[in-house]
């Protein structure tokens, strides 16, 4: 009975164990995931509609707004107006506003064709399927704010139409 009972308790322990480092693997090798607003924003590298990488370290210094969009989305599509018209109004002083495509299989001609029929006339990156992991993206829209030091300022789930007017107020401050 001693030894039967030795066995079952090795054999839970080595179990166990494994188990144990199983899930400190997954965690390890997880990527950086955001949770909350003040958090450093994931860096990324992205191509655009017009195939210049982008990444997020090379354009620090200036206030971001960054929106994850799909094509296929209504209100994605009622924001671009509003992104417009922030891109147009700060982007002399230093605003950078870009749309992250999550639409899987979608390729650069057919956003162009996209931003050309919705007039969008900010910065478009095609994703590479882990950036949207990196934010914890799990709706669209979602725009954030990120400060000249690459830190989220805030989040926006969804679309509203005094949207504008509220990240107006943001940009504004940090600019």
């Amino acid at each position: 009975m001693n030894n039967l009972f030795n066995k079952k308790s090795i054999s839970l322990i080595i179990s166990f164990i494994i188990f144990i480092s199983v899930i400190y693997i997954l965690n390890v090798k997880k990527p950086h995931v955001i949770n909350k607003v003040g958090s450093p924003a994931p860096d990324f590298s992205l191509k655009d509609i017009n195939g210049k990488t982008i990444t997020l370290t090379s354009i620090k210094g200036n206030v971001i707004v960054l929106e994850f969009f799909a094509t296929w989305c209504p209100p994605c599509r009622d924001s671009i107006p509003h992104l417009n018209n922030l891109y147009a109004r700060y982007k002399a002083k230093g605003l950078l506003v870009y749309g992250v495509n999550l639409d899987s299989n979608i390729n650069a001609e057919t956003l162009k064709k996209f931003a050309n029929e919705n007039n969008v006339q900010y910065n478009i990156l095609l994703s590479d399927g882990s950036v949207g992991k990196f934010y914890n993206i799990n709706s669209i829209p979602v725009t954030y704010i990120i400060d000249k030091q690459l830190n989220i300022i805030d989040e926006y789930v969804g679309f509203s139409e005094n949207l504008e007017e509220i990240i107006d107020k943001e940009v504004e401050g940090l600019l």
